[in-house]
């Protein structure tokens, strides 16, 4: 269906609109188009749908369809990494999200937030030293690797000791007000870290009562 989508889109830029821009081909033909396929193959061919194809075809070639991990990737999958623009970024988030199974909920998500998470696991109490030394962290890799367009890199430690779980982000390098207005909607709380890492280490406790 996903290389169905794909000729359609070419036959409209190529055949319907004799390889004109988009501007030249309006919203009357696209559904009049639209009717016809319709009355022809059934239902599917609205003119927001028609619009999707002809975008389809526009952002990617058909080697990269044919090579892409349709199956993991459904048409919403598709349709938001069509508005990715990198092309370099869009092939990277179609590789995660087939090999990781990402939702589209997941990948929208990802797609949204586009940063980078270094996190660092500690065994034992949860230090000021430890906090100042994962923000040096960050700094670097915002200096070395964080490229434009990305936000800024976002450090977090996790942490359990002998009888609680601590979960702390980094300042951001001194990115205060920038974590609460542009993080906060996506990343977890440190309660709910915390409550995570709780829960994770009673199941572990378990496993090992089990094989005693």
């Amino acid at each position: 269906m996903v290389q169905a989508y794909w000729q359609v889109g070419r036959l409209i830029v190529e055949h319907e609109q004799a390889g004109q821009a988009r501007a030249a081909y309006g919203a009357r033909q696209l559904e009049a188009l639209g009717q016809r396929l319709t009355q022809e193959f059934g239902r599917g061919f609205s003119a927001a749908n028609l619009r999707n194809f002809r975008q389809f075809f526009q952002t990617y070639g058909w080697t990269e369809i044919c090579d892409m991990p349709c199956r993991e990737l459904s048409w919403s999958h598709l349709r938001r990494l069509m508005r990715v623009a990198d092309p370099q970024a869009r092939a990277w988030y179609a590789a995660e999200a087939g090999s990781q199974t990402w939702s589209f909920a997941a990948l929208d998500r990802q797609i949204s937030t586009q940063c980078f998470v270094l996190v660092e696991l500690k065994v034992g109490k949860l230090s000021h030293q430890d906090v100042g030394q994962l923000d040096m962290y960050v700094r670097v890799f915002d200096e070395r690797e964080r490229q434009p367009g990305d936000n800024p890199t976002i450090g977090l430690i996790l942490c359990s000791e002998r009888n609680a779980a601590v979960a702390r982000y980094s300042r951001l390098a001194d990115g205060d007000q920038l974590f609460a207005s542009r993080y906060q909607a996506y990343l977890p709380t440190e309660a709910e870290l915390q409550a995570e890492l709780a829960r994770e280490r009673a199941l572990l406790g378990d496993e090992r009562s089990r094989d005693r």
